[in-house]
């Protein structure tokens, strides 16, 4: 290093800048129209240096001056430099990954030796990461967790949460991404759970004003959504990346239809289901996935009152809702509804879903913790979801 110094003093209209009291006194150097010169560094035949006078990061020929550049303006005064290149590097430092066995993700653990972690929608098992193809999606008012179905009921991702979520009226999935419906910020959130893309937003604002429930089309990717604004209620589809919207139904005077609320599809039919919470009770609405056949069913029930969480049994082509606390089931073929037993219940079911591979209903309920002044408190989960992700076969 001393000898190239040299080398470069050697050099007709060269020099070097000195230290004087944190500047650099420049007079015969290739660095003299510089007033403030904090840092210098050589890298090749370039130099390398901050400038405190024009706040940039700048280069110039080492040799004659020539082909001076910036690299980067910042805010404020720049301060120290470091060039990190492999040939500034004391040894070549070893991959520890190369040649082992992972069907997760490598990692160096810094001593020389490497790990192997499963990543979102996989679970550790004896024979390594194996991929989730099923989640519970448990949903609470500004956060959502994903537990696998199969024991030991491990995390299928971490917590997605952020201050865009308020008031999560509804999630959903398709392929790898979620869904989330959030009611207060008024916006269809959607989430990569495999890295592949950024957090999007599908639809929000005035676009989607007044909306009230959300469902997805397990096939093309589809999203249905209720809105409803000053008594005029309407059902609106948007593509697989919400660039293509269209309005399916929207209400009249003689439609009867003002608030609808929670639609669900059935994949089976491809029908839609929806709620309309103007009547009392409320009544249940049905029409064509794709437009049009639109009809009010004959049921009339007190468990129609208050509905809550909505849940497609695709397995059975039945559809489930809490009601007061109750499970209540409903036929569409037959248009009969009926409360469903819950061993052990209490009258206190929160959320419903249904597994998409058997029909089997997983409840969640209030759970009663007591308190130190021997008063109790009710806590639970505010949606679930069962959701089907087919990682690698997409």
């Amino acid at each position: 290093l001393e000898q190239q110094l040299w080398q470069i003093s050697s050099v007709a209209q060269a020099g070097w800048a000195k230290w004087n009291c944190n500047r650099c006194d420049c007079e015969e150097s290739i660095l003299k129209d510089l007033v403030i010169v904090l840092e210098l560094m050589f890298m090749k035949d370039m130099c390398t240096f901050s400038d405190w006078r024009t706040n940039t990061i700048s280069k110039v020929d080492k040799w004659n001056g020539g082909n001076v550049s910036v690299i980067e303006r910042v805010a404020t005064q720049p301060f120290s430099l470091k060039i990190v290149h492999r040939s500034k590097q004391k040894m070549q430092l070893k991959n520890m990954c190369d040649g082992v066995e992972c069907n997760g993700i490598c990692l160096n653990n810094g001593k020389n030796k490497a790990s192997c972690k499963c990543t979102n929608l996989q679970t550790t098992t004896d024979d390594g990461c194996v991929d989730i193809h099923q989640t519970l999606l448990i949903a609470t008012k500004n956060g959502v967790r994903g537990l696998s179905t199969l024991p030991p009921h491990g995390h299928a991702f971490p917590l997605v949460s952020g201050k865009q979520f308020e008031n999560i009226r509804a999630v959903g999935s398709f392929n790898n991404r979620l869904q989330i419906l959030d009611e207060a910020s008024i916006q269809v959130s959607l989430v990569n759970l495999t890295g592949e893309a950024d957090e999007q937003i599908l639809a929000a604002g005035s676009d989607i004003y007044g909306v009230s429930g959300m469902a997805i089309d397990p096939v093309i990717g589809n999203t249905y959504l209720t809105m409803s604004s000053e008594g005029v209620g309407r059902i609106e589809v948007f593509s697989l990346d919400g660039k293509k919207r269209k309005v399916l139904m929207e209400s009249t005077p003689s439609s009867g239809i003002k608030q609808p609320k929670d639609i669900v599809f059935m994949n089976s039919t491809k029908k839609l289901y929806w709620f309309e919470v103007s009547t009392t009770p409320p009544s249940i609405y049905t029409m064509m996935a794709s437009g049009g056949g639109m009809k009010k069913l004959k049921v009339n029930s007190t468990l129609l009152n208050k509905v809550y969480n909505p849940s497609v049994d695709q397995f059975n082509s039945k559809i489930y809702w809490i009601s007061q606390g109750k499970v209540v089931q409903f036929n569409p073929e037959t248009e009969e509804i009926q409360e469903i037993d819950v061993p052990g219940g209490d009258g206190n079911v929160s959320s419903i879903a249904v597994d998409m591979l058997n029909g089997d209903i997983l409840i969640g309920e209030f759970v009663r913790i007591a308190k130190s002044d021997n008063s109790s408190i009710l806590t639970t989960e505010l949606a679930l979801e069962v959701c089907s992700f087919e990682r690698y076969l997409l």
